[in-house]
């Protein structure tokens, strides 16, 4: 494929491939075409340019073509109101999807990717030629984002396409001045009409950028994260499993985000140590977690295991064995500040650790009715159990636990005996928590015994 594209910008002594490009550019842009059949075109326009080494011709040639698939465009962006209608804003489209010219649009912005490595020898510029094009054209892209957040598959798309320019240009987009507009417009547009796809982007962006611990990125990141996670942390805490005002497509792709920013050791420093929302996002997700399990586990499955691998990162912050013997000062700071929120801090709702484990019991009494050897909600319960077992919370974590169960209310209080009495429990979870298996198990059998507790209390009702 790639040698193929090469041929084709080297025919004729590389003179070619303009007249072919620009032809092709002028059927993408007429609309008497098939819209699939143009789609096709811009497709293939964007995997000439892609392989051309001259970074100059390649961002004229795709400004260009994005310059000429504004002209159709044209009638809708002048039809626009002065400012955006924001979440009152309705579909007006026969069939409830954008207008076609404004995809086509999009996909002309996004069409350079796969590209080849360049060169050796090949002079490196300042810029990403791609990165170039969409500072260049940012306020037609804004314009068509802000105006249109109603269409669902046109946002997507735009997120897919600025996933794509993030990826390939990763190198760049450090000191691209286009990188935060970019992730604003995108905290906007998910401001007027939240959907998943939007957290699934600072996931991305966050998977490209967070490993190379540059000081500048992190401070967006973390700033971005917070803007997503807060307003939906905040929203769940207070509406538990109303899915009118949180669909849990969306709560579960926000923590899935939350998750992974957290598995960074420089955003979990940056977002324990300097940010105001990460202390209110673990105070909402600690009180949310039972609710959403007790009103909807079926429904909520994702955003309560999303939650759970969110809080177990952080703890894990907490255990000296995560750093692995490293002994940087930034790790050592990290584990103090993870130990304090977790265990020592004063949150609006009180300390985490107490609370939290009251969650994780609430969270098996809940699952008992909802076969607990399926799914993932309790296997995510036993692997936080393990995790505070297994490093610097362990000691209060035990005496928490062992109270937790004998303060469940109704028949479960005492739905623990024998060799499942809570004390016991506790000394056999601590024999198995090197074992993720027997673990997982065990845990998994406390939740099946609470099942069979409830099912004997319902009949004798």
């Amino acid at each position: 494929m790639t040698a193929a594209r090469k041929t084709i910008v080297a025919a004729e002594s590389g003179s070619l491939w303009k007249d072919v490009v620009t032809a092709v550019i002028g059927l993408v842009a007429d609309a008497r075409f098939n819209v699939d059949c143009r789609a096709q075109l811009v497709f293939g326009i964007g995997q000439v340019l892609s392989v051309l080494q001259d970074w100059n011709e390649l961002g004229q040639m795709l400004s260009t073509f994005v310059s000429r698939m504004e002209e159709p465009i044209q009638p809708i962006l002048q039809a626009l109101p002065a400012q955006p209608l924001g979440s009152s804003a309705q579909k007006k489209t026969r069939d409830g999807k954008a207008p076609l010219e404004l995809k086509l649009y999009i996909a002309s912005v996004s069409s350079v990717y796969n590209m080849p490595p360049r060169d050796q020898g090949v002079p490196k510029p300042e810029k990403h030629p791609v990165l170039a094009v969409v500072e260049q054209h940012f306020a037609t892209i804004e314009r068509v984002c802000i105006h249109h957040t109603q269409y669902e598959e046109l946002m997507e798309q735009v997120c897919l396409a600025f996933s794509y320019i993030l990826g390939f240009s990763r190198e760049f987009v450090p000191s691209s001045q286009i990188f935060v507009p970019m992730m604003k417009l995108m905290a906007r547009c998910c401001e007027q009409h939240p959907q998943p796809y939007y957290m699934g982007l600072i996931r991305s962006v966050i998977g490209f950028f967070a490993a190379n611990a540059n000081e500048a990125m992190d401070a967006v990141l973390i700033d971005l994260t917070g803007l997503f996670i807060a307003p939906i942390a905040r929203s769940v805490a207070s509406n538990g499993a109303n899915p009118q005002s949180m669909p849990p497509p969306i709560s579960g792709a926000a923590y899935e985000m939350m998750a992974e920013a957290v598995r960074h050791w420089n955003l979990s420093l940056l977002g324990i140590r300097n940010s105001a929302w990460m202390p209110e996002v673990l105070d909402c997700t600690v009180e949310a977690l039972p609710r959403l399990c007790e009103e909807g586990q079926a429904i909520y499955e994702r955003t309560i295991c999303a939650m759970m691998r969110f809080l177990r990162n952080v703890l894990l912050w907490g255990d000296p064995e995560t750093s692995r013997g490293d002994t940087a000062a930034e790790l050592v700071e990290l584990q103090k500040q993870a130990q304090a929120i977790m265990a020592e801090r004063d949150l609006r709702g009180g300390k985490v650790l107490p609370r939290l484990v009251t969650a994780l019991t609430r969270l098996l009494a809940a699952a008992a009715l909802n076969n607990p050897s399926r799914g993932e909600v309790v296997p995510s319960v036993a692997e936080v159990f393990r995790t505070l077992l297994i490093g610097p919370f362990e000691y209060p974590a035990s005496q928490l636990i062992v109270a937790s169960f004998k303060n469940l209310p109704g028949p479960l209080s005492g739905a623990l005996t024998g060799e499942q009495e809570p004390q016991r429990l506790l000394q056999q979870m601590k024999m198995e928590k090197g074992d993720t298996r027997r673990f997982t198990k065990t845990v998994v059998g406390v939740a099946e015994q609470f099942a069979v507790v409830l099912k004997k209390s319902q009949f004798a009702a």
